[in-house]
């Protein structure tokens, strides 16, 4: 009876909370058609998986929940809102301080955090459903553009739009020239290329040319 957006990040940035109110707001505006009446607007709820730490300062607190809440008194005042933000280096350092005393969101840390190191997960395979979940991980990876997308998305791709925007404002061809090589240096083609930076193949093959 809920809506649910999950989202995983490798890397962190302040922006973070803005992206999950921004992602919460789409998933819950989205349930309304024309017509539709405002009482049929069922609870959403977007969490975020973390690699690195976002509330730095809160060095005990592994899961931050963000409610809306009502002045002066302090209760719920909508609870169809809900934010999580789940800091996965954090869980796992509570699972090397308390290895007996594991929830199955430490386990799924854990697993999160080493899913690509099959050795070091091998004692979490006894859950049938994280087994489920690995085999079906590398399933994925193993496809050509699944490794594609996945390393694209290593490099950052919307740092690299952010640059090659800047770039094309400011004229620098040795530096788009150099962020479409990198691109292409991981295997992808110049017609992904092109859509990414929101751009044409045949620019692409100029500046290449040039």
């Amino acid at each position: 009876g809920s809506h649910v957006n999950l989202e995983m990040q490798t890397t962190t940035s302040k922006i973070i909370p803005h992206r999950a109110l921004y992602h919460w707001a789409k998933v819950y505006s989205a349930q309304l058609k024309i017509g539709a009446t405002h009482p049929a607007l069922k609870p959403a709820r977007s969490i975020f998986l973390l690699k690195h730490p976002l509330y730095t300062a809160d060095t005990n607190i592994a899961h931050h929940i963000i409610r809306a809440y009502r002045e002066p008194v302090m209760v719920p005042e909508v609870s169809h809102f809900r934010l999580d933000f789940v800091e996965l280096t954090k869980l796992v350092s509570e699972n090397q301080a308390q290895p007996t005393r594991l929830s199955r969101l430490h386990l799924w840390a854990a697993f999160f955090m080493k899913a690509t190191q099959p050795e070091a997960i091998e004692a979490l395979m006894s859950d049938p459903i994280i087994k489920k979940t690995f085999d079906k991980l590398k399933e994925i990876s193993d496809m050509d553009e699944a490794q594609q997308i996945a390393r694209a998305r290593e490099l950052g791709m919307l740092r690299v739009t952010m640059e090659i925007d800047e770039a094309r404002v400011e004229g620098r061809k040795e530096e788009r020239l150099a962020i479409v090589r990198q691109l292409l240096a991981t295997g992808m083609s110049l017609d992904q290329i092109a859509t990414l930076l929101d751009t044409s193949r045949d620019e692409l093959e100029r500046l290449l040319a040039e």
